[in-house]
C-alpha cells in the first residue's frame, strides 16, 4: 500500500495548527508540556474570544474528519484517533 505522504504533511499540519489554537486559548498547559512561546499571553476570557476559539478548532476538526488514516503511514494512522478524541475534549471543555 502507498502511504500518501500529502496526507501526512497536510495531518502534521492540521494537528498543530489545532494544538497553537488550544496553547493561545490555555497557555498554562503549553508550559506544562514545556512550550514557552505561548507564556507572555494569559488566554481567553472574554466571550468573543472563547468563541472564535470554539469556532477555529471546529474548521480543523472538521478539516482533520475529512483525511483518510489508511492513507497514511503506521504512526500517524495510529496518532489519528488520539487527535481526533484529544479534539473532541478540548471543544466540549470549551
Amino acid at each position: 500500500m502507498a502511504v500518501g505522504f500529502a496526507v501526512q504533511e497536510r495531518y502534521d499540519h492540521l494537528a498543530d495548527e489545532f494544538f497553537d489554537i488550544y496553547y493561545t486559548y490555555y497557555p498554562v498547559h503549553a508550559t506544562r508540556q514545556g512550550l514557552h512561546q505561548y507564556d507572555n499571553s494569559l488566554g481567553h476570557y472574554r466571550c468573543e474570544e472563547i468563541e472564535d476559539t470554539l469556532r477555529k478548532m471546529k474548521a480543523v476538526q472538521s478539516q482533520v474528519a475529512a483525511l483518510d488514516p489508511n492513507q497514511m503511514d503506521h504512526a500517524h494512522a495510529l496518532d489519528y484517533p488520539v487527535l481526533t478524541t484529544r479534539m473532541k475534549r478540548e471543544i466540549y471543555w470549551i
